[in-house]
């Protein structure tokens, strides 16, 4: 039984080992990705409150971002009191790219398009504008 043991306890430093070598190791190539991921979340809250100043002031979400550095031409500009953007200058993503804005109607869509440089897909970094919350039965009555 003693000889039993020392097996066992090898045993579980080498799964302890095996665990140790196993477990994700976060890189410094990790931590500015994290880093550059979580700086475009900020900018995409940022320009979702610049926009909503601009609806606030303009009646309807910018057609798109430039409308936020450069008074637009005809009846969209009317009402514009801008820059509202750092100024009069928009910011890039931290990869280098423009960031996107689309609008539906009275929803809109603000993102990066991550680290590929392409929209709409996996690493895309969004923002979106949250629906106001349905009514409830009992608030209804």
């Amino acid at each position: 039984m003693s000889s039993v043991r020392p097996f066992a306890f090898l045993a579980v430093c080498l799964f302890l080992a095996g665990c140790q070598q196993a477990a994700p190791k976060t890189t410094a190539e990790d931590a500015e990705a994290i880093k550059k991921v979580s700086n475009a979340r900020k900018t995409t809250e940022t320009l979702f409150q610049i926009c909503e100043l601009y609806k606030g002031q303009n009646g309807q979400y910018p057609d798109k971002f430039e409308d936020l550095a450069t008074k637009p031409e005809g009846d969209a500009g009317k009402k514009w009191s801008g820059p509202y953007v750092f100024d009069g200058k928009l910011p890039k993503d931290p990869w280098g790219q423009n960031y996107v804005i689309e609008r539906s109607g009275e929803k809109v869509l603000i993102f990066s398009t991550g680290p590929d440089g392409k929209a709409k897909t996996a690493d895309d970094v969004i923002r979106k504008e949250e629906a106001a919350p349905a009514a409830t039965e009992e608030a209804k009555k």
